[in-house]
C-alpha cells in the first residue's frame, strides 16, 4: 500500500469481514521486497517507515527504513495462512483471529500510522527508554528470552547489545522494538 493511498483524516486500517490482520516476522532486510511480492498477489500490507538521514561527502542522503525491523503487518484470509508461511522470507506468521484481539491490534496499527506521519516532520525514536548500560530482555527473534546489555544506540531503530556466552562476549545489532526493559 503506497503512502499516496493513505487517508490521514480517518482510521488508516478498517477491518474487513473474513480477513485477519497480523504480522509476519521476516528474515533480516526482506521487508520491502516481501511487501511488494504480497501486494502483487493482492494482499494488503502495511510497512511503517521512518526517515533516516545520513551525511555523505556530497551532502545529505535521506532514506526510509522500517520502523520495526523484520516485521511486516498484513491482512489475509485464514485460507492463505499456509501459503504465506511457506515463503522462505517468513520466520513466523501470527494472525489475530479473535475479534477483541483483532480490534486492539488494528487500533495499535492506526496509532503506529500516526507516528509514521509524525516521523515525516519530526524525529521519532522506537523504544526511546532503551539506553546504554541497561539490561534488557529480547522479546523476539533468535535471541528471544535472552538478557542482554545495551552498549549503544545506533539510530532511531537499532541498538547494539552485548551478550555473554560461555564466558565470552558478543556484540550484535538488534531492533529496539525487539527489546523490553527489565523491571
Amino acid at each position: 500500500m503506497s503512502t499516496e493511498d493513505l487517508d490521514d483524516d480517518g482510521p488508516f486500517i478498517v477491518p474487513r469481514e473474513g480477513y485477519f490482520w497480523g504480522f509476519a516476522y521476516l528474515r533480516p532486510r526482506a521487508e520491502k521486497k516481501f511487501e511488494q511480492k504480497l501486494n502483487g498477489f493482492g494482499i494488503r500490507t502495511y510497512l511503517p517507515l521512518i526517515k533516516k538521514m545520513r551525511v555523505h561527502n556530497r551532502g545529505k542522503v535521506v532514506t526510509w527504513i522500517p520502523m520495526f525491523t523484520s516485521y511486516l503487518f498484513l491482512e489475509v484470509p485464514n485460507t492463505l495462512y499456509t501459503n504465506i508461511v511457506r515463503y522462505p522470507e517468513v520466520l513466523t506468521l501470527d494472525l489475530c483471529e479473535k475479534p477483541e484481539i483483532q480490534e486492539a491490534f488494528i487500533a495499535d496499527l492506526n496509532r503506529v500510522r500516526k507516528c509514521e506521519l509524525l516521523a515525516e516532520h519530526r524525529k521519532v525514536v522506537v523504544n526511546p527508554g532503551i539506553r546504554p548500560g541497561m539490561t534488557v530482555m529480547v522479546k523476539s527473534g533468535p535471541l528471544a528470552g535472552t538478557e542482554v546489555v545495551v552498549v549503544k544506540r545506533v539510530n532511531e531503530v537499532h541498538v547494539i547489545v552485548n551478550l555473554s556466552i560461555l564466558g565470552r562476549h558478543c556484540d550484535c545489532t538488534l531492533s529496539a522494538a525487539d527489546l523490553q526493559e527489565i523491571v
